[in-house]
């Protein structure tokens, strides 16, 4: 990973109750919480999405 690059760079833990990191599968999460990283070291929240495939298990 590029450390001097200006490119954001953007996390995603998937999560059921916003609490737990989702230990099985990432696309059966009921929800994906998005985290931008300010200079490589601290996340702030972006957004919480709903995760549309998580019944049809399709990814």
């Amino acid at each position: 990973m590029d450390h001097n690059s200006n490119k954001p760079l953007f996390k995603t833990i998937p999560t059921d109750d916003g609490n737990i990191i989702f230990p099985k599968i990432p696309v059966m999460a009921n929800y994906f919480f998005i985290y931008k990283a300010i200079d490589g070291r601290q996340f702030t929240f972006v957004e919480k999405r709903a995760n549309p495939y998580e019944t049809i298990m399709q990814h």
